[in-house]
């Protein structure tokens, strides 16, 4: 009875070990933003995105404080240049001008998200064992700006600096799977939905090169992309075929 007692235990002990292992691996996957068509740029791991998620469950908890409460007090008709008089270090997103809009139109803006979810507390622990970690731990560790920037790409489907309030809330739900943990196929789905978004923005402006360009990247990229040299020379290999000989009369 006491060797099957040990046996169980050490059973138990190997299944947690196990999943802490792949918990730990999943915190590795990384992520790129949507605006790089390739996914060979700058990456962030699915520890950091969830340090991001893991924050807020509805946009209101970072778009309704900080900074956006300072230019909710501002008078929205004072212009950008009358904002810059006073001294406040500030772009076209940060003015109370363009909060105004957002709020008129029902939308979350990009910049508050990076401004502001570092002051809000890690509270999921479901998420954050997901990828090997502790809410505590995760709840310590620095806030990611690109993480955010990839968070946002997911949110808005695209590289815009605003989403649709209720859109962003709906995405944030999905990226939880109904366990608590975090959904990484649902989130890089949104991506790659964003990188076809630009991706197809880029060929139709300004025109029909940046078409080839688009067709080579979906004939030859996989999930992560196949690369820019593959592109370039499979671009070459088009513009540079030989003319058809022409006989003389």
């Amino acid at each position: 009875m006491v060797a099957g007692m040990s046996a169980s235990r050490g059973a138990h002990t190997l299944c947690r070990a196990t999943g802490a292992r792949m918990s730990a691996a999943a915190g590795e996957r990384i992520f790129c933003r949507a605006k790089d068509l390739l996914s060979n740029g700058e990456t962030a791991t699915a520890r950091e995105v969830v340090n991001v998620l893991g924050r807020w469950t509805s946009h209101a908890q970072w778009n309704e404080i900080g900074i956006a409460t300072l230019l909710d007090r501002e008078n929205p008709a004072v212009g950008f240049l009358e904002f810059r008089r006073k001294r406040v270090a500030v772009d076209a997103d940060r003015t109370p001008m363009r909060r105004a809009a957002c709020k008129k139109l029902n939308q979350a803006q990009r910049f508050l998200l990076r401004e502001n979810v570092a002051k809000l507390p890690f509270k999921s622990a479901r998420l954050a064992a997901s990828v090997g970690a502790t809410a505590g731990e995760l709840n310590r560790e620095p806030i990611s700006e690109l993480a955010c920037d990839i968070v946002f790409d997911a949110l808005c489907t695209s590289q815009s600096s605003i989403v649709e309030k209720g859109i962003a809330d709906a995405k944030r739900a999905a990226f939880e799977a109904a366990d608590g943990s975090f959904a990484p196929d649902v989130f890089g789905a949104e991506l790659n939905a964003g990188r076809r978004v630009i991706a197809t923005s880029y060929a139709f402006f300004p025109g029909s090169l940046n078409a080839i360009v688009l067709y080579l990247f979906f004939r030859c990229a996989p999930s992560r992309g196949c690369g820019l040299d593959s592109v370039a020379s499979g671009a070459a290999a088009r513009t540079h075929t030989p003319p058809p000989s022409v006989g003389l009369c």
